[in-house]
C-alpha cells in the first residue's frame, strides 16, 4: 500500500490483514514529505505483529522528473523486490537477484482505505450462493470455508496463476460529519449499493507479473490471465485498462473500500491534503466556489444506503480487542 496522512487508520488496518485475513507481511510506502512514519517503524521492530511491516519512504506524486505515478511505481518496486527477488539499484533498476528477498509467492495491491470482505455468512447455506440478482451470478462455494486469505488464494488463484480481481463496493459516510476516535469498520457500516461497484484491485502470482498498468491493473507474462470468482478458473471481463470487471461476481470476496469517511475527514483528504493517487488538478477542482466538497459531482460524499456490517463482524471474530467499541461506554457522538 501507499499511504499519505494515514496515522489515524493504520493499527485497524494492519489489524485486519495481519490477524484476521493472516496475511505473512505488509508493505508499505510512506509518500508523506519527511518520512512520517520512520518513528513507528523503528519503534516496532520488536513487536510481535508490526515486526512484520516493512515500511519505505518515497515523497511526491511523480517518481522524481518522470511522469509516473508513484503509486504505480510502488506497486512495481514491492513485487519486484520482495516478491520476485531483484535488487534496486541507484539508478532504480533490478538486475542484481537479491539473495534475502522474501520472496513472496502472492502479493495484493491495495491500500490503507480497502478491506477484503468474504461474503459467506456464518448461517450460510453451504452448497451455493446466489449473487445480487440484477446480475443473476451463481457460484458454488468451496467446501471449506474462506475465512483466511491463504483460503482464497488457494481456491481461486493458486491452481490458475496469473491474477485474481477483486470488486469494488464503495461504502459511505453514514451521516458522518466529524472524524471520531473509533475503528473505521466500526464507523463507517452502509454501502452505497447493493451491488459491487466495476471498478477492480487485483492480487497477483508474483512470478507471473511483468508491471503494473495502473493503480487497479497489472501486465502478466504471456499465457496468463486475470480471473475472477464468479467460480474457480473464471476469466475476468476486464476493461481496456483492466481497472473494472463488468462480471461483478459478489459471492464469495468484495473489497470494501472506504472512499469518504465522514464528510469532514473526505473534504481534507481529498480536496486539502490532497491524496497519494491523485493528481493536483482533482484537489484543487473541491476548491472552487464556496470551498465545499460538493462543488463538483464527482466529490460529493454520499452516506450509503445499505447496511452492511460484514468487515466489522469479521475483525470483531478474529481480533477479540476490538470487541469492547461494541459497549455502551463507545459511541460516536460525532454526528
Amino acid at each position: 500500500a501507499i499511504v499519505k496522512d494515514a496515522e489515524a487508520y493504520l493499527t485497524e488496518w494492519l489489524d485486519y490483514n495481519l490477524l484476521a485475513l493472516e496475511f505473512e507481511n505488509v508493505y508499505l510506502y510512506d509518500n508523506s514529505d519527511n518520512f512520517d512514519l520512520e518513528t513507528w517503524y523503528n519503534n516496532t521492530r520488536s513487536h510481535p505483529v508490526y515486526s512484520r511491516v516493512h515500511i519505505e519512504h518515497k515523497s511526491g506524486k511523480y517518481l522524481d522528473d518522470e511522469e509516473i505515478y508513484v503509486q504505480n511505481w510502488a506497486y512495481t518496486d514491492c513485487i519486484m523486490r520482495f516478491g520476485q527477488g531483484y535488487r534496486r539499484d541507484k539508478n532504480s533498476k533490478y538486475e542484481e537477484v537479491w539473495k534475502d528477498s522474501p520472496q513472496h509467492d502472492y502479493m495484493v495491491l491495495i491500500d490503507f482505505d480497502e478491506y477484503i470482505v468474504f461474503q459467506q455468512e456464518e448461517d450460510q447455506d453451504s452448497d451455493q450462493q446466489q449473487g445480487t440478482d440484477k446480475y443473476k451470478l451463481a457460484t458454488t462455494t468451496p467446501a471449506t470455508r474462506i475465512n483466511t486469505i491463504h483460503d482464497l488464494l488457494n481456491t481461486y488463484l493458486v491452481p490458475y496463476g496469473g491474477a485474481l480481481s477483486i470488486n469494488w463496493v464503495l461504502m459511505g459516510t453514514a451521516n458522518k460529519t466529524l472524524y471520531s476516535p473509533l475503528p473505521v469498520l466500526k464507523r463507517f457500516q452502509y454501502r452505497e449499493d447493493a451491488k459491487p461497484h466495476s471498478t477492480v484491485k487485483t492480487i497477483v502470482k508474483s512470478n507471473d507479473f511483468v508491471s503494473s498498468r495502473n493503480p487497479h491493473a497489472v501486465k502478466l507474462v504471456k499465457d496468463k490471465q486475470v480471473h475472477d470468482t464468479l467460480y474457480p478458473g473464471n476469466v475476468a471481463k476486464l476493461s481496456p485498462k483492466g481497472a473494472s470487471n463488468s462480471n461483478r461476481p459478489d459471492a464469495v470476496v468484495l473489497l470494501y473500500h472506504y472512499r469518504y469517511m465522514s464528510d469532514k475527514e473526505y473534504f481534507n483528504r481529498r480536496c486539502f491534503r490532497g491524496e497519494a493517487d491523485e493528481n493536483e488538478e482533482k484537489g484543487s477542482a473541491c476548491l472552487e466556489g464556496k470551498g465545499k466538497a460538493t462543488t463538483n459531482e464527482k466529490f460529493i460524499a454520499r452516506p450509503g444506503e445499505v447496511f452492511d456490517d460484514k468487515a466489522w463482524k469479521f475483525l470483531t471474530s478474529k481480533v477479540s480487542k476490538y470487541q469492547v467499541y461494541d459497549s455502551d461506554e463507545w459511541q460516536d457522538l460525532t454526528r
